[in-house]
């Protein structure tokens, strides 16, 4: 892909993980605070943006609950949730980026998040971004 920009490399990387692997229905790529970045298998750009800052919300719940297990700071490193529509996948493959897959209840889970891992791991370093000054001055 020489030559090719970060956003085709990375479309390509997101359409080629729901093509290849099975029963994987969309993945969005978004920033750790919900804001959508690069999405691929969903069709509007409303229905991404909801995907996005509901892997944020994932995300914060999951950074809360693993205060409890007396983890600090409290990464999460992989979510999954089972709704009416299918499940849902989240972890995070680079500091300030989440990554989104939506499967259909038929996926299998070990496969789903081997294939996350070995995406996140191809994206990474395209994604991350820097942490936002508190204040502005």
């Amino acid at each position: 892909m020489s030559g090719s920009s970060t956003t085709e490399i990375l479309e390509g990387l997101l359409g080629g993980f729901v093509e290849r692997v099975a029963d994987a229905q969309a993945v969005v790529v978004s920033s750790t605070d919900g804001i959508r970045m690069h999405s691929f298998g969903i069709d509007s750009k409303d229905d991404a943006d909801q995907a996005s800052a509901v892997s944020s919300g994932m995300f914060s719940l999951a950074r809360g609950a693993d205060r409890l297990f007396g983890s600090s700071p409290g990464m999460a490193r992989q979510i999954m949730a089972e709704v009416d529509g299918g499940l849902i996948f989240v972890t995070r493959p680079a500091t300030g980026a989440l990554l989104t897959v939506l499967a259909s209840h038929k996926a299998d889970l070990g496969l789903i998040g081997y294939e996350m891992n070995m995406l996140g791991q191809s994206i990474g370093s395209h994604l991350a971004t820097a942490p936002r000054n508190a204040a502005i001055g």
